[in-house]
C-alpha cells in the first residue's frame, strides 16, 4: 500500500469512528456503484471543525472507493477541486456539498448529507427528519431528538450502514 492510500485509510477510519458532539461537522457518504457491486454501503464521517471536513473532502472524496468500481480518478479529483473552491473560501455553506459534488462523483461516491450533528438532531430538512424517524424504528416520528435519545441516535448512525 502506498503512503497516500495508507494516509487516506487512516484518516477515513478516524473520521468514521469519531463520536460526534452537537458541534461536530460531518457528512454521510454512500457508494454509487452499480447494483451488481453488492449493495449500497454508507457511513458518517465526523470532524471537529468545518475546515477539517472540507480538507478531508478536498484530499479524499474522489478516492473513498466505497464500491468496487475502477475508473481514472485523477480527472474526477481535478473537477472536484474546482467545485470546492467556493466552499474553501467560505462563501458556500457545507450543506450545499451534495448538489455541488455529486454530479462529479457519479458512479463512485455520493454525499447524501453534510452539516453539523445539531442539524441531524433537530433540523427541518428532509434528510435529518428521515434519519430521526429511522433511528426510532420508522414509526413516523421525525421530531427533534430529545436529550435522552442522543446516545441511541448516534449509535444508529454508526458505520457501516447498509
Amino acid at each position: 500500500m502506498d503512503h497516500y492510500s495508507a494516509t487516506r485509510e487512516a484518516e477515513s477510519e478516524a473520521a468514521l469512528s469519531r463520536i460526534p458532539t452537537a458541534k461536530s461537522w460531518g457528512m454521510c457518504v454512500s457508494g454509487d456503484g452499480p447494483p451488481t457491486a453488492g449493495g449500497v454501503m454508507r457511513g458518517f464521517f465526523w470532524f471537529e471543525t468545518e475546515e477539517g471536513l472540507l480538507s478531508f473532502v478536498a484530499r479524499h472524496i474522489a478516492w473513498l472507493d466505497l464500491q468496487p468500481v475502477r475508473v481514472d480518478i485523477a480527472p474526477v479529483h481535478a473537477r472536484v477541486q474546482l467545485a470546492l473552491a467556493p466552499f474553501l473560501d467560505g462563501g458556500e455553506p457545507v450543506e450545499h456539498l451534495p448538489p455541488a459534488l455529486n454530479p462529479l462523483l457519479q458512479g463512485l461516491t455520493q454525499i447524501e448529507w453534510a452539516g453539523q450533528l445539531s442539524d441531524l438532531l433537530s433540523g427541518d430538512g428532509e434528510y435529518p427528519r428521515s434519519w430521526r424517524d429511522r433511528s426510532r424504528g420508522g414509526r413516523g416520528d421525525d421530531s427533534p431528538i430529545r436529550p435522552a435519545e442522543i446516545d441511541a441516535f448516534i449509535d444508529s448512525i454508526a458505520f457501516p450502514i447498509f
